[in-house]
């Protein structure tokens, strides 16, 4: 299989290296000609069974590459975008064929994480959405397959949800931001690592999720309540958490953490699959 791959950043860059592990070919096109392996995006993907658009994080930027994409694409391509929030109904709307389109989501780094979401548009076929899993499947990841779009489709909403309570308990002055990842990696995210939130409260008490909720509710409903529900970020929280972040994990240890994270990724996934 032949892929192009329009954007050559972090998530470009772990498409082409997953596919080549798989022993496929990817050809990345990117603007800047440090990052970039064809002259321009019809190079990348003319001769390409499926393309994936891994650009700016921008509806406008998006489509333009869109565009250019299909104009240069073959008519049996699949073509994708890597977004990690944006609706597929809005980019593929100006496409010509936008049956063909859907959103295949992976998570960084993408050679590492087992997960890929795929999303489909208002106009995806289902022979789209079939063939984008399959694919997923061949490259050694597990699917996870919307009914129906949603912004920030599902890894991301939940994530979401935890990143504001965590930016939140930092700037109201709770805990710092070392504690957080201390509470969160060995906490619910250690336990959700192996069975995620649903079956590790249906494993809760005895009669499953039902009696738990209910012995819980209380306790839940009082957390709940108190939960931060602001949609944009509180003034003066963006600078206190990037001095906080760089205080806790300095810039300059980059390379080291990135080179730690990996070797626990790879010991943590290689027991859940020996178990």
């Amino acid at each position: 299989m032949r892929a192009g791959i329009i954007g050559g950043g972090m998530i470009g860059a772990g498409w082409a290296r997953l596919l080549r592990a798989h022993g496929h070919e990817a050809v990345i096109y990117d603007e800047r000609p440090e990052h970039s392996e064809a002259a321009s995006v019809e190079a990348a993907v003319h001769r390409a069974d499926v393309v994936f658009e891994a650009v700016v994080e921008r509806l406008a930027a998006k489509c333009e590459v869109l565009k250019q994409i299909e104009a240069a694409a073959r008519e049996n391509a699949l073509i994708a975008s890597a977004s990690s929030s944006i609706l597929p109904t809005l980019m593929q709307a100006g496409m010509s064929r936008p049956e063909r389109f859907c959103v295949i989501h992976p998570l960084h780094p993408v050679d590492l994480l087992p997960v890929i979401e795929v999303v489909p548009g208002a106009v995806t076929a289902p022979a789209a959405v079939e063939r984008a899993a399959a694919l997923v499947t061949a490259l050694g990841k597990q699917p996870v397959i919307l009914k129906q779009e949603v912004p920030g489709y599902v890894v991301n909403r939940l994530a979401g949800a935890l990143w504001r309570e965590a930016i939140n308990l930092v700037h109201a002055g709770v805990v710092d931001v070392a504690q957080v990842d201390l509470a969160a990696s060995q906490g619910p995210c250690l336990g959700w690592a192996v069975q995620g939130p649903f079956l590790t409260y249906q494993l809760a008490a005895p009669g499953g999720l039902g009696p738990f909720m209910a012995h819980l509710a209380p306790a839940f409903t009082s957390i709940w309540a108190s939960l931060a529900a602001w949609d944009r970020l509180p003034p003066g929280a963006l600078e206190r958490l990037s001095a906080a972040a760089n205080q806790a994990y300095p810039p300059e240890q980059r390379g080291g953490l990135e080179a730690a994270r990996d070797r626990r990724l790879k010991a943590v996934l290689a027991e859940l699959q020996q178990a």
